[in-house]
């Protein structure tokens, strides 16, 4: 696949992707703002507990999943669909099997789901969690042809046909709660909706691939040994990865209660927003990096990094200025200061936002997986859950709802911070570390600064209506985005930034035809 087609494909994904999610999390906005009005916030709080059990639940994938994305990369590349068709018969055969595996392992979770909530007086309890569970094992029966899609850059394939169906979904939820205000009904169509979608998206796949309903070879013996050693890593990854990032909601829950569970959720739901428009952007390049990867060397994949890179920091830092400037006054306007958590608080989820995996690792990450690296840290990501595990446990019973985001802080700075880079700059780029460093610490500083600048300024503005919102809002990202642009003006990346905006206003005007994203500036 050459320059052009890469950046064709990387254009679509994102603009497509865009106004979906720019659809969707509006559509969540208003059905979050209905919920909170008709029911409990304990509800909100349960829903996240049980996502975050789901999600521990899910170590039974093993890993499948990002390792066979990345094995499908060099066979879509070579159109090799012999290849393709034999490691879609073994993905297939791994995620029936992982599917009965969580059904069984969310049955045994069952009987204990007392002990994980501390308030006895919500309705329906085992009802619900039973639906939570449905929900999470059909996913995986989809999972392996929606991946295919992701691999060779159709992912607004995928986009279009879930936001008709979340259009659908959330018509429908708003419409029970309105009539109805009946939990266990508004949980049904959350479950329903996206399996129906899916049974559409994979009959328009199987119509896309034709040799997905052919017979295929199994995987010669070099395959499937590569396959099973990288597997075993993501074993180590994923299970360091859940513990890491799905255990929160489960430890403020047993220690605090479901109801700053439900605090929470409104914050994460604003960061959710965020993050999927920084994944939209990541994922929408993602498979033209592993394309670049799998055929150019290792210099050229650095130049690209240091882009990429760059838009990473933008993103980022731009969104956890705002965050930590706008979260509260956001949530007093839109459902009511009773729902408001301690600003001190609110820094600590903006520096877990900013240094996590949604964060400034977004950009590494994407590296490590798409050059299939991510065996020589295998280990470092199960220290990293183990310890935010331990770390948050002890300081919740210390600092409260403090403690669980300090411990998770306190993980990554002492883990992936760190050992992502040294694997990816050692054996992809073959260049030494402290460019990497150099880079993240300029970045960072550029964050606080500009962060300390904006808070300082901005909060002065009154805020008291929506009106007052809006004009500190458009303060906060003109200053925010005017500060960086005076830091870095005379950088090539900036540069390169500027032009990959301009190229993709261009390509989107002209039907998404033509542009780059290369080297470009360099």
């Amino acid at each position: 696949m050459n320059d052009k087609s890469r950046t064709r494909n990387t254009v679509r994904n994102f603009f497509v992707g865009f106004g979906g999610q720019l659809f969707q999390y509006s559509l969540s906005f208003a059905t979050r703002t209905i919920f909170i009005m008709l029911l409990s916030v304990e509800y909100l709080g349960v829903s996240g507990l049980f996502t975050n059990i789901l999600e521990v639940l899910s170590l039974a994938e093993m890993g499948v999943g990002g390792v066979f994305v990345s094995l499908l990369y060099k066979p879509l590349h070579d159109n090799d669909s012999q290849k393709l068709a034999s490691l879609m018969k073994a993905y297939k055969k791994a995620y029936m099997l992982i599917g009965g595996v969580v059904a069984v392992a969310g049955m045994a979770v069952f009987p204990f789901l007392d002990l994980l909530i501390k308030e006895k007086n919500i309705a329906n309890i085992p009802l619900i969690y039973l639906m939570f569970l449905a929900g999470s094992v059909a996913t995986y029966f989809f999972k392996y042809k929606i991946d295919l899609l992701i691999a060779d850059q159709k992912l607004y394939i995928n986009t279009i046909y879930t936001q008709v169906f979340i259009f659908i979904q959330y018509s429908a939820q708003i419409l029970v709660l309105l009539l109805t205000r009946n939990f266990i009904l508004y949980l049904a169509i959350q479950i329903i909706c996206p399996i129906v979608g899916n049974l559409f998206l994979v009959a328009r796949i199987n119509r896309m691939y034709p040799f997905l309903r052919e017979k295929s070879l199994p995987l010669d013996r070099e395959s499937l040994a590569d396959l099973k050693r990288k597997v075993m890593a993501g074993v180590y990854h994923l299970f360091g990865y859940v513990i890491a990032n799905g255990t929160d909601n489960i430890i403020i829950s047993a220690f605090l209660g479901v109801y700053w569970v439900g605090i929470y959720s409104n914050y994460l739901l604003i960061i959710g927003v965020i993050s999927a428009f920084i994944t939209l952007t990541f994922n929408s390049v993602n498979a033209s990096i592993g394309n670049l990867v799998a055929s150019s060397e290792g210099i050229k994949s650095f130049r690209v990094f240091q882009n990429v890179q760059y838009i990473n920091f933008m993103l980022v830092g731009f969104s956890a200025v705002c965050f930590m400037t706008l979260f509260n006054p956001f949530i007093s306007l839109w459902i009511g200061e009773q729902y408001l958590l301690d600003q001190k608080i609110v820094i600590l989820i903006v520096i877990m936002f900013y240094i996590g995996r949604m964060g400034m690792q977004k950009c590494i990450n994407i590296f490590k997986f798409s050059s299939g690296l991510f065996y020589y840290d295998r280990y470092f990501s199960l220290i990293e859950g183990l310890l935010k595990l331990a770390a948050s446990i002890y300081l919740v019973q210390h600092w409260g709802l403090a403690g669980v985001f300090a411990g998770t802080i306190f993980s990554i700075l002492a883990t992936k911070s760190w050992i992502e880079a040294y694997v990816v700059f050692k054996r992809l780029f073959h260049q030494p570390l402290y460019e990497y460093f150099g880079k993240y610490l300029q970045y960072g500083l550029a964050t606080v600064v500009t962060g300390s600048i904006v808070y300082f300024l901005v909060m002065r503005i009154p805020h008291q209506s929506w009106a007052g919102f809006l004009v500190m809002a458009a303060a906060c990202g003109l200053l925010t985005m005017g500060l960086f642009v005076l830091m870095f003006y005379r950088t090539e990346q900036f540069r390169f930034f500027y032009a990959f905006f301009m190229d993709a206003l261009k390509n989107a005007r002209q039907g998404l035809g033509g542009g780059r994203i290369g080297t470009s500036g360099q």
